[in-house]
């Protein structure tokens, strides 16, 4: 019989208040950083719409891209006894690129800039940082059980690969669905080409 651990849902609603504040804290290093720049995508991570993509299938393939990396990178390293430092970090990066796309935007238009942001980034942001803190959170779970198996210690619940792995699936088919809403605004908002 495999031990499982039974964790309360308002302890779940905390660790994932937890895991959101090294994104804040990413958001404000990245918009200190941002401004008056032009970075490349990899700080922005594509969420600036500037640097979406000139079409509807560019922003969902680069939308897409970053999502599916980020999830990869967290499934792997989940998969090692030190997993938390890297999600930790994770998150930190994945704030830097939301905080540096706001602040472009800004210093490009100054408060002109506010209805983009609240149609265009916001949205996105929050949906994609929803994936990817609940990608960390599963990360830190198994990164959490191998370590305490390497340790030692006895309590340490089994880990259930096939499970982790379905947990990972699933936040690539809310990447694909993030990627297609987000084609959808930038074409609505944006007047992108087909």
């Amino acid at each position: 019989m495999k031990h499982t651990a039974y964790i309360p849902s308002e302890k779940k609603g905390a660790n994932f208040f937890l895991l959101c504040l090294p994104v804040i804290a990413g958001i404000a290093a990245g918009s200190f950083f941002g401004a008056g720049s032009e970075p490349s995508f990899w700080l922005h991570q594509y969420f600036c719409p500037l640097y979406s993509g000139d079409t509807v299938l560019e922003v969902f393939r680069n939308t897409f891209a970053a999502c599916a990396v980020f999830i990869t990178a967290a499934f792997i390293a989940g998969l090692s006894a030190v997993g938390l430092p890297l999600g930790i970090a994770m998150l930190i990066y994945r704030g830097f690129g939301i905080g540096i796309s706001g602040a472009v935007l800004y210093s490009r238009d100054g408060l002109n800039a506010v209805p983009e942001i609240l149609t265009m980034l916001v949205p996105k942001s929050a949906a994609v940082v929803t994936v990817s803190v609940l990608a960390v959170r599963e990360l830190i779970r198994l990164s959490g059980n191998i370590f305490s198996s390497t340790v030692g210690r006895k309590d340490a619940g089994a880990a259930d690969l096939r499970l982790y792995g379905l947990k990972f699936a699933i936040l690539i088919v809310f990447s694909i669905i993030i990627s297609a809403a987000d084609s959808a605004v930038n074409y609505i908002f944006s007047g992108l080409l087909h």
